[in-house]
């Protein structure tokens, strides 16, 4: 019979190549993807030129500058905002994310009076983001529109996410859908607007100096040209991204920590260990047992 030692060993051993199958197909990595940027996106005419920007958050920005003399106001009722060709109308009375405003700037609800905002100001979405029509100041700068959770927005039948964290996930690293092999630091894909697995568009439509006045519109479109995977030393446990990528990229983590797959090691193990003893416990107290004869 086997002494407990002897046990003890095994399960040790069952534990260290159970860990080694579990590092190698679950550790973390980070999934970097770069978009053409605002210096290739902005688009615009005479009035107002628009722009898709990253921040630090990983959230896509809409920006409009104002490049007149007059006050632009943006009718978010009648501007979209795309996904993959998928629209969705800009003006969401519910929706709460946030409205930045460099210069001296307005807010118009289109009834009531005119409201001057001073200075900068960062603003919720109660004050500015909910209005239906955004007013931007003679040469001023405004974010109109968000897009967040950007890895949710992956077209699913090219990027599989995968997980982050989580005990006993099977599989939690993610895969380029084309891949058998899941995510490795190392992969790199290039991607051209006609096969991206991401297009973020929008369509604005403004008037000058009269919120009234007649329609004008313009389109601006970004897209991922560019996927690496690398370590996840570039994101932090918030999301936000550090140096070198900050703005250049969004990102997201996919597989488990090494932490959380020795901690799933070590469980089993113990639950490994005290089945073992408990069974030779068992044995032990049989084979003690005197025999009857019956």
């Amino acid at each position: 019979m086997e002494t407990k030692s002897h046990l003890l060993r095994r399960s040790i051993l069952m534990a260290a190549l159970l860990f080694i199958s579990n590092f190698a197909s679950a550790t973390r990595v980070a999934v970097y993807c770069f978009m053409n940027g605002p210096r290739i996106n902005a688009n615009g005419d005479n009035n107002i030129q628009a722009s898709i920007r990253l921040s630090p958050q990983g959230e896509a920005l809409l920006e409009v500058e104002n490049l007149t003399g007059q006050i632009i106001y943006i009718d978010r009722r009648n501007s979209f905002s795309f996904v993959n060709g998928q629209s969705v109308q800009m003006f969401i009375p519910s929706v709460n994310t946030e409205s930045h405003t460099i210069g001296r700037g307005v807010i118009y609800d289109g009834d009531s009076d005119i409201k001057w905002v001073d200075g900068e100001s960062h603003t919720s979405s109660m004050a500015i983001y909910n209005q239906p029509i955004l007013a931007i100041p003679p040469h001023g700068i405004s974010v109109i529109y968000s897009w967040r959770e950007l890895p949710l927005l992956l077209r699913p039948d090219m990027i599989d996410i995968g997980k982050s964290g989580g005990w006993f996930c099977y599989n939690c690293r993610g895969r380029f859908a084309d891949s058998e092999s899941r995510f490795k630091k190392g992969q790199v894909r290039q991607y051209s607007e006609y096969d991206t697995p991401l297009t973020l568009s929008a369509l604005i439509s403004y008037a000058i100096d009269n919120p009234h006045g007649s329609a004008q519109r313009v389109n601006c479109t970004d897209f991922v040209t560019r996927i690496t995977i690398d370590s996840d030393a570039g994101i932090s446990k918030d999301g936000m991204l550090r140096n070198p990528y900050t703005g250049r990229c969004f990102a997201f983590r996919s597989g488990k920590s090494t932490g959380a797959v020795i901690g799933e090691c070590t469980a089993v193990a113990a639950a490994a260990v005290a089945i073992i003893v408990c069974a030779a416990e068992v044995k032990s107290m049989q084979d003690s047992m005197p025999d009857f004869g019956f």
